[in-house]
């Protein structure tokens, strides 16, 4: 059996009419809400003979996300990477457990994607990308060739991030914008955008 596990997920009618249309059975968790960002699933017991995917709110990529996703692999849970049905992984890319690609996706070669990242509907991840674990790419937003985003880093919606740009951990970019250069604190002053720096304007 599939488990759709979900904390308040992106998109969630989505995910469940992909699984719908690909004709697979499934049974839903749904997590409560201990506070602002924190869900609880240190109770949920794992069976070998079942299938994991869990889907949480980009919104929540530092924070309740990540506190899920480890407290099921605590407990042996090892989520799957979930593919939209129309979304076109190209091989050789790779795509780590916990994550969940959309709608529309396109994922060219040699591209690696981590674990618990979400990659929203209408993205373009060129060739030779590589994205960290724990991110969040906005809809309708294009990663050109050879860029490279580390862990934990937030991608606005229709945002465009020009070839062989390097993005730092923590990296919060709420403008959406070409990044054909980094910024740090709104800065354009070379190629890389440093560690833990939000832009948001």
């Amino acid at each position: 059996m599939n488990i759709l596990i979900n904390a308040h997920p992106y998109l969630y009618v989505s995910i469940l009419s992909s699984f719908k249309s690909l004709n697979k059975d499934f049974s839903e968790i749904s997590l409560q809400l201990v506070d602002n960002y924190n869900y609880e699933a240190i109770n949920i017991k794992a069976d070998p003979q079942n299938t994991y995917y869990f889907f949480g709110n980009g919104a929540f990529n530092n924070y309740g996300r990540i506190k899920v996703f480890s407290e099921l692999m605590a407990v042996g849970i090892k989520p799957q990477a979930f593919f939209h049905f129309t979304s076109m992984v190209h091989d050789p890319a790779k795509v780590a457990i916990g994550s969940a690609v959309y709608s529309n996706v396109i994922i060219e070669e040699n591209s690696s994607i981590g674990f618990n990242t979400i990659i929203a509907p209408n993205v373009i991840i060129s060739k030779n990308v590589t994205i960290g674990n724990n991110c969040f790419i906005g809809p309708n937003s294009i990663i050109e060739e050879g860029v490279s985003i580390e862990s934990n880093s937030y991608i606005t919606s229709s945002c465009k991030i020009n070839e062989k740009i390097k993005i730092g951990k923590d990296v919060v970019i709420r403008d959406s914008k070409v990044i054909s250069e980094s910024i740090i604190t709104g800065t354009i002053i070379d190629s890389s955008i440093g560690d833990f720096v939000q832009i948001i304007r």
